[in-house]
């Protein structure tokens, strides 16, 4: 993702905004936070972070939460908007 970051970067035009949308997820009972991770990513990468929203609540799938007990883990889908510099 960094890589791809990258390249946004570089191709958008001037002030042009990157939206993602992208869930966090979890593993053996550990939350995730995918969209904190790619807008500090983002903001790494030379973009300003505009914001990361909310979107909808998700829940464990259910292989997951046989195996490591995670219905109790909040999952959520989020946008993040990034926006690229004027350089």
């Amino acid at each position: 993702m960094n890589v791809i970051l990258m390249h946004a970067a570089r191709v958008l035009k001037p002030e042009a905004e990157a939206w993602i949308v992208v869930s966090t997820s979890a593993y053996a009972g550990i939350q995730i936070p995918v969209d904190l991770i790619l807008a500090d990513l983002g903001a790494m990468t030379g973009f300003e972070l505009k914001g990361v929203y909310v979107l909808r609540s998700l829940r464990a799938a259910g292989q997951q939460q046989r195996k490591f007990g995670t219905a109790g883990l909040p999952l959520r889908e989020s946008l993040i908007i990034l926006k690229r510099g004027r350089k």
